[in-house]
């Protein structure tokens, strides 16, 4: 189909069309080239343009944040302060003994000290502290030591107790001068010198005749006793009273009869009624946390002690002591003047103590009454020279010196000697001595009156003399209150029937008995 043109189009309309359809594209092409050139230099404007508008974003990112900062702080971390050295406190430790014992020297086991000071050694007499008054000082460092030694002169010190104390503000150039003004610290201590610490001591080797043992010296802190035990030191011998402070030559009584020749002597302080002396009360003083004692070995005074008891062919002496080794020696008569005439036995004895001592006697030779002395054995060879070189032992009291001579009756019918520290289990008759075969009897003793006693043990015994006989009990306890007594035991009769055929024994119409409590 043909295409017509529009019916509307003029002429000058035709020229029109033509100029643009030819004319346009040519100018497109040259705005192309021109646009070239401007779109070179366009992407730097947009990059920058970007730019701008990225820091400006950044901007108020940084400027919200500071916002935000501001409106909560963070906290920032603080450093850790330079450490600072804890300064030493003030102390010391003296020593574990309550009471110290000062030569030449005071030592402190542990000081420490936040300064520079001195440790001074003061008088403990309540007056203010001036550094003359001072008995040793020496200069201390601050900080930690031990044994510190403060020389100090112990003869010189008449006080019973000082004070230890350390004083600050020593300076290097400083002089002691330590005052109560910079004071840090003080302790008072107890303190004993050679010239105040109790003592005990003697040379004494025997008791004298009269009782008494010497004692050279005595010294104490306050009023006290000396105290005399037995070997055992069980048995209380004898005390005395002392003073404080120093004594000397005293002579303290002690029951030498009952003695040992081993002592032992012990310094009481007097804790309780001054004066009276309270043996459960006043205790031993301690030197360096032991009691004050001293043993000492001693001679005891020339003695005999016998029982009156059946002689039939031996004898038993209780006791004996002697200075020197010699001979008892048993007679059977005297002469006209009183003196042993006719010897029937002797026995050796040793220096010292000698208990229960038996002899052999001639049983020809035993009279009613005899006489018991002591001889020096001069050969000490043992052998009783009674016709020759063996003197009769005398007492060298402080009387005139006389012959040691001692009567015992032998027409008695029994003799019991028993040990008093029997216990419920057993009763140790030491000795028993009877003319006739005898039950030896233990009887519980009645508490009420109008009560029988009751037999709680016995054993046989033969006539004649026989020592360490043990007889069991049973029924008592200890505390109880026994007796044991010699029975004669009827022959024709084993079991003991104290009602109808074993009677009493009885010496010089008197029963043979002797009663105690048990252990």
């Amino acid at each position: 189909m043909r295409g017509k043109i529009c019916p509307m189009m003029s002429r000058s309309g035709k020229v029109n069309f033509i100029f643009a359809a030819v004319c346009l594209p040519l100018i497109f092409l040259l705005g192309c080239a021109g646009g070239a050139n401007d779109s070179a230099e366009e992407p730097q404007d947009d990059a920058a343009t970007l730019a701008g508008e990225v820091d400006s974003v950044e901007t108020e990112e940084n400027e919200a944040k500071l916002e935000e900062a501001q409106e909560e702080p963070t906290a920032t971390p603080t450093p850790s302060p330079t450490a600072t050295p804890t300064p030493f406190p003030a102390e010391l430790v003296l020593g574990k003994d309550d009471v110290l014992f000062v030569e030449d020297e005071i030592v402190v086991e542990q000081l420490s000290s936040p300064e520079n000071g001195w440790l001074v050694v003061w008088p403990d007499t309540g007056a203010a502290l001036v550094a003359e008054d001072a008995l040793a000082h020496i200069e201390v460092d601050a900080g930690a030591d031990t044994d510190i030694v403060l020389p100090i002169d112990s003869e010189g010190l008449t006080v019973q107790a000082v004070q230890i104390a350390l004083h600050g503000g020593r300076t290097e150039e400083g002089s002691f001068a330590a005052d109560g003004s910079n004071l840090l610290l003080i302790e008072t201590l107890a303190i004993e010198t050679a010239a105040t610490r109790p003592m005990l001591q003697t040379s004494a080797e025997v008791i004298s005749d009269d009782g008494f043992l010497r004692i050279d010296e005595v010294r104490s802190n306050g009023p006290a006793w000396v105290a005399v035990y037995d070997a055992d030191q069980e048995n209380l011998l004898g005390f005395k009273a002392i003073p404080a402070g120093p004594s000397a030559d005293v002579d303290v009584p002690v029951q030498w009869h009952n003695a040992t020749t081993i002592l032992h002597l012990y310094l009481l302080a007097d804790a309780g009624n001054v004066g009276e002396f309270e043996i459960d009360v006043d205790e031993p003083v301690l030197i360096d946390g032991e009691p004050l004692t001293l043993e000492l070995a001693v001679g005891l005074p020339a003695e005999i002690v016998v029982f009156d008891q059946p002689m039939i062919d031996r004898a038993v002496v209780g006791r004996v002591t002697s200075p020197v080794d010699g001979h008892i020696a048993v007679f059977g008569d005297s002469n006209a003047d009183g003196f042993p005439d006719t010897i029937i036995g002797s026995a050796p004895i040793a220096a010292g103590l000698s208990e229960f001592v038996e002899v052999e006697l001639d049983a020809n030779g035993v009279t009613t009454s005899t006489v018991f002395s002591l001889y020096t054995d001069s050969v000490v060879d043992g052998e009783f020279d009674y016709f020759g070189d063996d003197p009769v032992l005398v007492s060298d009291g402080v009387s005139d010196p006389v012959p040691l001579f001692v009567p015992a009756r032998s027409d008695v019918e029994g003799m019991l000697v028993v040990d008093h520290l029997s216990t419920a289990e057993a009763v140790n008759v030491v000795w028993v001595a009877t003319t006739l075969d005898s039950w030896l009897v233990v009887e519980k003793l009645p508490v009420a009156s109008g009560e029988l006693a009751v037999p709680v043990g016995l054993v046989q015994v033969a006539a004649g003399l026989q020592n360490n006989l043990m007889i069991p009990l049973e029924g008592v306890s200890a505390g109880d209150s026994v007796r044991v007594m010699l029975y004669i035991n009827n022959p024709d009769f084993d079991l003991f029937d104290p009602e109808r055929n074993d009677f009493p024994l009885q010496a010089n119409n008197r029963l043979v008995f002797v009663e105690f409590e048990l252990k």
